[in-house]
């Protein structure tokens, strides 16, 4: 994916140089400095699972297209190459050694 050089760098800011404020009774009080990267819960998490998963959809796509990966029979017509939902992933191939080596491509 291509994204502004300005918005690259407003994504490496935010998980890069984390601060946090506590709310005291509705009250928010001062910063303190978090520790590098991403932690559970962090609010953009969301939208870089979702940037991620954008990129692993196409590589997927890719793949099945160059022959790498065959697509199991019940997903050829519409053809279904993988799911997404939540944190979840499933990716339906033909089950060969031929497709793992293919998907294992994609995950390396």
């Amino acid at each position: 994916m291509i994204f502004p050089p300005l918005f690259r760098t407003w994504l490496k800011e935010c998980i890069t140089s984390p601060r946090y404020s506590m709310s005291i009774n509705g009250e928010l009080t001062g910063f303190f400095k978090g520790e590098k990267w991403l932690r559970q819960g962090d609010c953009i998490s969301p939208y870089l699972f979702i940037m991620v998963m954008e990129a692993l959809s196409k590589f997927l796509e890719n793949v099945v297209g160059e022959g790498k990966v065959r697509l199991h029979p019940q997903c050829e017509d519409p053809q279904i190459t993988h799911l997404l939902f939540a944190d979840d992933l499933l990716i339906f191939s033909d089950g060969s050694r031929h497709s793992l080596s293919g998907i294992s491509s994609v995950m390396a």
